[in-house]
């Protein structure tokens, strides 16, 4: 099957979900195309952010390639991080917001999964560079695209 990148928590600016959907359309892949699945949002959730982001994968043809999972349940959670072959926490801040603790960062490395993570949040409390995953500059696709392949 298609290779499976994991983003988990509320469907919210600060947590990058639009700069994942634009690094997924950037990636240059010779085997089946990744699939991307939100942990922790709905497919139906009616915020203006979620919108916003379903508009952007279906404008970027994305639209079968993007899976909305709620999963407030641990094991859930779990089972998708250990089926990931990756797990991407590109959080964006600015002036009134900041991403904390990457707590989803432990949770999937616990379960076996490499972390491509944001610098400039609390990832990095999570996250060693080069050991434990990868840091990114936030809000950069093109280099989360270039981190995935």
């Amino acid at each position: 099957g298609a290779p499976v990148l994991v983003v988990a928590g509320p469907a919210r600016r600060r947590r990058g979900i639009h700069v994942a959907v634009e690094a997924l359309a950037a990636l240059r892949v010779s085997g089946p195309a990744p699939h991307l699945v939100m942990l922790g949002a709905a497919a139906d959730d009616p915020s203006e952010y979620a919108a916003a982001v379903r508009a952007q994968a279906a404008a970027l043809g994305l639209g079968n390639r993007i899976h909305w999972t709620w999963a407030a349940d641990e094991a859930l959670r779990e089972s998708w991080y250990r089926r990931a072959v990756l797990f991407l926490f590109p959080a964006v801040s600015d002036a009134l917001t900041f991403e904390g603790l990457g707590v989803a960062c432990i949770e999937a490395a616990a379960c076996g999964t490499p972390v491509i993570a944001s610098r400039e949040c609390g990832a990095e409390d999570a996250v060693i560079h080069d050991v434990t995953g990868l840091l990114i500059q936030p809000g950069d696709a093109g280099a989360l695209a270039h981190a995935i392949e």
